[in-house]
């Protein structure tokens, strides 16, 4: 709603500043038109300033056309592809009508850009083979030749207005210095501006037009932008503390791709290099293989190429772009080079394995079919990949069925379980032919692409083992997300296939799962799965038997082994206390984990690390924040040692980061720190937190504070700080779980509703706060939509509706109220009371009539108190009775 009305705001203050531009004549003409600029409504500024140049003369005009310039260099700035730059380019240009010095040299500059940036973008596509009309490229070539001899203007009459400048300001004093001082800097930047636009420029007009003579004329420019003399220069002498600014780095990327163009890849690759170190300004770095790819495609060097296009396909983040310029570089090569063919069929792969199967049908349909002919490896994983989407669509939709089945009872026919392993050996099939191919082993990244898909192939056709080696050996060529995905998959299909075991079988394959979690963590140490394999290693060791603990802690303190093993003890005893259930159980073994604990020896430059170990002292603090132990001054002083071997990088707090925050929380309600409940909530409130700690963490502190909040006496100030942290993790679990209305259709959640419905309730109470009441009306009204109509979330309801001025509302809800409750009891009267006192507020007759019917049946009005309130009530309506009636809230 608030977007709609933002967007109804925007369309009104468009048409409202239009209707100004027509009306106001040029005595307002500056305000309207400083009113807009500070809006940043800069469309609409032009208008104004367009028609303000009509009505101006002398000074004013001069200075009108000044600011009208600034603002189509804005508007050109900003510009996208299309006939609307065009259009803007063709009002800025009617602006140019005479000299108005610098604004004029910054208007042709921002120009001259729109024109360079509609070429450049031409030319991208068409490196890419993105398909435009035949008539872009010519288009693109009028741009520039529109572009290139502006630019060269602009610099060569830049550098003569700065030369000048410098000649004179000897003689010039004061403020008149300080100003020739700053035009200096103004021009030379426009020359310098210029000077880099007509490096790209001269570099585009080449890939465009073919002409080595522009690729010279780029190589020269850049050149000079990176420091040559006298046109030489060699890559030791390059500025390391420029490469961080964009510009710079920018200038140096286009001269490696002009080298490319004038003397091969060889050369071009030695000026990219440079572009390599860490201080190169970021968004260049981050491309640079990509551009390398381009360079080495251009050069026709095709085996550099495909080196370039292994290490891309190596990058999760690689866009797909660069494989279409790879695949149509190879598919443009005439020479029947079959290195460029080979390019173009790995970039297709890529392709394929990104499942872009639109692009690769795009690309070898303008090529004539180039690429994906013959029965090689490319051909046939092309070919295998619409059975497995099909395979894959299949069992998604097998799992959503089987899931939804589950929830509501009942089970999925087999017969669909039949379909997806039906569908999952038949992309199998096909995958397996590709990697039969013959030239299989020339194309490695697209083979592993294909051998993940075949393991998935094989993980649904529900065949588990063969699956989990598949991943496993598939695993060990891939990185990134694609190498942790793999060996994750490795280690869940193998525990698919266990829990279909027994006895030793089970045993065996439990070991082997050990070993892979193992290889995992080692790999993979950051992952989000890790915490997911220590619980799954947790509950798959066998519990160790008291007997064994003591023998343990029985070596003395002289033995070599002393450490190892009262080390092995401790993790006995944290096993056996997070397996026991009876809470005297718990008791004897954190309390004996502990004794334990204090023994072992402390490295003093540890601060108080046990065991000089950040993994001991974590699950210290879940032993000693249990109910069954709790003692708060060793989980402070462990969360002080943890924080300490942070501080000095011993440990990554970020794979305890969430984990550590609930300790916070626990310690905070258990010391009734409650500032520091609320503030430690912001850990488990980010997008990002994950689901079990944020969940756990956020109802601990909800419980937390409806417990100190339900002990505590009404009048006690700490009440409206276990309020805030009620409603504060309360609303945070709210979209956690997508959401109030999507919250409030599942029964487990409404209990926590309810309880931030109650705390909603206390805080308008205290503070009359409209906003706090809209969003309490909310919060009840779903509940109520939800079917969840007890007295107190109706009476709640109609509360929030009456301090948010929703008057009616609060009627609605009190007549529900009225007629559910029983009749004559005190919460009947307490409803029917505001309810005539809620009518009060929008029609004194309307609360006369439903006080008079309660006069008819009630005689007495009600008993004690009530029949003076009623009688009170009527007193106060029949004074009003005619001042009320129509009234909106």
């Amino acid at each position: 709603m608030k977007q709609k009305l933002f967007h109804s705001s925007r369309r009104f203050l468009a048409v409202a500043s239009m209707v100004c531009v027509m009306c106001v004549g040029s005595a307002r003409g500056d305000e309207l038109a400083d009113w807009l600029e500070a809006h940043a409504l800069d469309e609409l500024l032009a208008t104004r300033l367009e028609l303000l140049t009509k009505q101006s003369t002398g000074d004013e005009l001069k200075r009108v056309r000044e600011r009208l310039a600034s603002t189509y260099v804005r508007l050109l700035d900003l510009s996208v592809r299309g006939k609307d730059r065009a259009a803007l380019v063709a009002r800025a240009n009617g602006a140019l009508e005479e000299s108005l010095g610098d604004a004029t040299h910054r208007l042709d500059l921002a120009i001259a850009r729109a024109h360079y940036r509609g070429a450049a973008e031409i030319a991208e596509d068409l490196r890419a083979a993105v398909r435009l009309p035949t008539e872009s490229a010519s288009f693109a070539l009028a741009e520039l030749a529109l572009a290139i001899p502006t630019l060269e203007r602009l610099q060569k009459e830049s550098m003569q207005r700065a030369s000048d400048l410098d000649r004179r300001i000897d003689s010039m004093v004061g403020l008149t210095q300080d100003l020739a001082r700053q035009d200096i800097q103004r021009v030379e930047q426009i020359a310098s501006d210029a000077r880099f636009l007509l490096g790209w420029a001269h570099l585009y007009k080449c890939l465009l037009s073919e002409s080595r003579a522009e690729a010279e004329a780029s190589v020269a420019i850049f050149a000079e932008i990176a420091g040559a003399r006298n046109g030489r220069l060699e890559p030791a002498e390059v500025s390391m503390d420029l490469r961080g600014e964009e510009a710079f780095a920018s200038a140096l990327l286009g001269l490696g791709l002009a080298k490319a163009e004038t003397q091969g890849y060889g050369e071009a690759s030695r000026w990219l290099k440079l572009l390599e170190e860490p201080t190169t300004f970021e968004a260049t770095r981050a491309r640079l293989d990509g551009w390398r790819l381009a360079a080495a495609v251009r050069a026709k060097d095709w085996a550099s190429a495909r080196t370039v296009l292994k290490a891309l396909a190596s990058q999760d983040s690689t866009a797909t772009a660069w494989y279409r310029v790879a695949a149509a570089g190879g598919l443009r090569d005439t020479t029947n080079d079959g290195a460029a063919l080979a390019l173009a069929r790995e970039a297709l792969a890529q392709l394929a394995t990104k499942r872009e199967l639109a692009q690769v049908r795009d690309i070898v349909e303008q090529f004539g079919g180039r690429g994906l002919e013959g029965d090689g490896f490319v051909a046939r994983y092309v070919a295998s990949l619409s059975q497995y989407d099909t395979a894959r669509a299949t069992d998604t939709a097998y799992e959503s069925a089987r899931l939804l089945a589950e929830e509501q009872g009942s089970s999925v026919d087999t017969s669909a379980l039949e379909n997806v392993v039906r569908a999952n050996r038949e992309a199998l099939n096909a995958l397996e032919e590709a990697l039969a191919a013959a030239d299989v082993d020339g194309y490695p990244e697209a083979r592993d692409g294909c051998k993940l898909m075949r393991a998935w192939s094989l993980r649904g056709a529900r065949a588990y083992r063969e699956a989990a080696k598949a991943f496993e050996e598939v695993a060990v060529n891939l990185t990134g997300e694609r190498g942790e995905d793999a060996a994750w998959a490795s280690i869940a299909c193998l525990d698919e296939y266990a829990r279909t075991m027994r006895g030793a079988e089970r045993t065996a394959l439990e070991a082997e799962i050990a070993l892979l979690s193992d290889g995992f963590l080692r790999r993979f140490p950051a992952s989000l799965r890790v915490v997911d394999l220590m619980v799954r290693r947790v509950q798959t060791d066998s519990t160790p038997s008291t007997a064994d603990v003591e023998k343990l802690l029985s070596v003395p303190s002289t033995d070599p082994s002393f450490d190892s093993s009262r080390r092995a003890a401790l993790g006995a005893l944290y096993r056996n206390f997070r397996a026991a259930k009876v809470a005297t159980e718990r008791t004897a073994l954190g309390r004996r984990y502990i004794g334990v604990l204090v023994s072992l020896p402390i490295d003093p430059t540890a601060e108080g690390l046990p065991g000089n170990s950040v993994g001991i002292a974590r699950q210290a603090l879940e032993v000693a924040l249990a109910n069954e132990v709790l003692d708060t001054a060793l989980a402070a002083s462990l969360l002080t040692a943890i924080d300490a071997s942070v501080a000095r990088g011993e440990f990554e707090l970020a794979e305890a980061r969430e984990e550590l925050a609930y300790r916070r929380l626990q310690l905070a309600i258990m010391q009734n720190q409650w500032e520091l409940v609320e503030s430690g909530l912001a850990q488990f409130e980010l997008p990002s937190a994950t689901d079990l700690w944020a969940d756990a963490g956020l109802r601990l502190a909800l419980r937390g504070a409806e417990i100190a909040r339900r002990a505590t006496a009404k009048d006690d100030p700490r009440r409206s700080a276990f309020v805030a942290t009620s409603v504060r993790a309360a609303e945070a679990l709210l979209l956690r779980e997508g959401g109030l209305e999507k919250a409030a259709q599942s029964p487990a959640n409404v209990a926590f509703v309810r309880v931030l419905l109650d705390a909603r309730k206390e805080m308008v109470l205290s503070s009359a706060s409209s906003e706090d009441a809209k969003r309490g009306l909310q919060i009840a009204q779903v509940l109520i939509d939800a079917g969840n109509r007890e007295a107190g979330i109706l009476q709640s309801a109609a509360l929030f509706a009456e301090k948010s001025g929703a008057h009616e509302v609060a009627v609605g809800h009190l007549k529900s109220l009225v007629s559910g409750l029983a009749t004559r009891t005190e919460p009947w009267f307490a409803a029917k009371y505001d309810l005539a006192r809620v009518l009060l507020l929008i029609d004194a007759d309307r609360s006369a009539a439903v006080l008079e019917q309660h006069r008819k049946l009630h005689a007495d009005l009600g008993p004690g108190l009530w029949k003076e309130r009623f009688e009170a009530l009527e007193i106060e309506v029949r004074s009003k009775q005619g001042t009320t009636r129509g009234a909106t809230p």
